[in-house]
């Protein structure tokens, strides 16, 4: 009588076993092989579509033409980088590049992206260069942000909405540099130098903070600083972002050390405000948003003085100055803030400056009375000045020669 397998006692054999789980760990494994193989290609040709997409729909944006170096996108993290940004300047400018980047990264939570509210976990920009132009047409800056907004604009009327359903958890950027110049400017030179060490923060709970900024003086100037600023700290009113005023509860400024110098056009922190309003005119058109310093502080502000008499003389004399608070200060753009930064310092500058100048002309008339004084002295002596060098008096010629006898 046959054998019935599904009889109770009937079990496959240890090999049969053996040779099904090892058939399945290698369908497992290529599948695993299998799926690596599939993110490998789609990451690869990711990165080829999106290197693309940035320099075509990019060039189409902005008006000029954009090119970057390389594109690294990891698809499972959310996580892309791009390396070698290069925007070039409009046609008319001097300046040939407008901006360029070593390195920008963007972190994504990729479940946001099913979500109504898009979640940034990082925004990473390092080794940033904007070279801003100002020439008779307006500024290669102006004319590339004007193109931008409206290449937004001609979009999705959605567009706009869905910004307010981003959230930026993380904005870290470094060494950044931003260079003001002027088309047909006879000096290589950038009127404005300015960089900037770090900025960090995050939109919410809206809070930022700048660190080591300097400002380097136009080319006219013999020193190369201007002033530097150690740290920036800012509370912002996150919920203001989206409004026509940007609102900043609070702003301190803290460990300001400026270098006050002047020359046939005025002084060095005059020249800086004309050149940032300068730019900030050149932006034209309506601005799309104000700010509104609720509360603006000063804090250990310190100021040297170096014109060319004291600095002749080896002379700069420093003075700390007392902290400055201001309420409610308004502004255009964030260049205009700089410039009410600057203009809160050039009194203290201005009045170091009268300070150094009344001591000159002290250490002037004290040298003139001291130098009558000492010429009614040598008038006394009969005439003998002792800083004089005095020469030998003739000998009479008797006719004996040296070693004579």
């Amino acid at each position: 009588m046959a054998k019935n397998p599904n009889k109770e006692g009937a079990h496959p054999s240890p090999a049969r076993k053996g040779r099904f789980l090892r058939c399945c760990m290698g369908v497992v494994l290529a599948v695993m092989i299998f799926l690596v193989g599939a993110v490998v290609l789609v990451a690869s040709r990711l990165n080829d579509v999106v290197k693309a997409g940035i320099e075509g729909i990019g060039s189409q944006a902005a008006g000029v033409k954009v090119a970057v170096a390389s594109v690294d996108i990891d698809p499972l993290s959310g996580a892309g980088e791009v390396t070698g940004l290069v925007v070039q300047s409009p046609a008319g400018f001097d300046t040939k590049t407008f901006l360029e980047a070593e390195r920008a990264g963007l972190a994504i939570r990729p479940a946001s992206l099913m979500g109504e509210s898009y979640v940034v976990r990082r925004v990473l920009l390092e080794g940033l260069t904007a070279t801003c132009e100002t020439g008779p047409s307006g500024s290669n800056a102006g004319l590339i942000l004007a193109r931008l907004k409206a290449f937004a604009g001609s979009g999705t009327e959605g567009a706009s909405a869905s910004s307010a359903g981003l959230e930026i958890q993380q904005c870290i950027a470094k060494d950044l540099h931003i260079r003001l110049m002027t088309t047909g400017q006879k000096q290589k030179a950038p009127r404005v130098d300015m960089h900037l060490g770090e900025l960090s923060g995050a939109l919410r709970p809206g809070k930022f903070a700048l660190t080591g900024l300097v400002v380097n003086n136009p080319p006219e100037y013999a020193e190369t600083t201007a002033f530097s600023i150690a740290t920036i700290t800012i509370q912002l009113d996150p919920d203001s972002l989206h409004t026509d005023t940007i609102v900043i509860d609070e702003m301190v400024v803290s460990d300001i050390d400026g270098i006050y110098e002047t020359s046939i056009t005025g002084s060095n922190f005059t020249a800086l405000q004309r050149e940032i309003d300068a730019f900030e005119e050149s932006m034209g058109g309506d601005k799309d948003s104000k700010y509104l310093i609720k509360n603006l502080y000063l804090q250990n502000l310190r100021g040297q003085l170096s014109p060319s008499l004291l600095r002749h003389v080896g002379l700069k004399p420093t003075r700390t100055f007392d902290n400055i608070h201001r309420k409610d200060v308004r502004s255009d753009s964030g260049a205009a803030v700089l410039s009410v930064v600057i203009g809160l310092i050039v009194p203290q500058m201005e009045g170091l400056s009268s300070a150094a100048h009344t001591i000159t002309e002290g250490a002037r008339d004290t040298g003139k009375a001291v130098g009558e004084k000492l010429g009614e002295t040598f008038k006394k002596l009969g005439g003998m000045n002792p800083f004089r060098r005095q020469e030998p008096e003739e000998q009479p010629d008797d006719g004996v020669e040296v070693g004579d006898e």
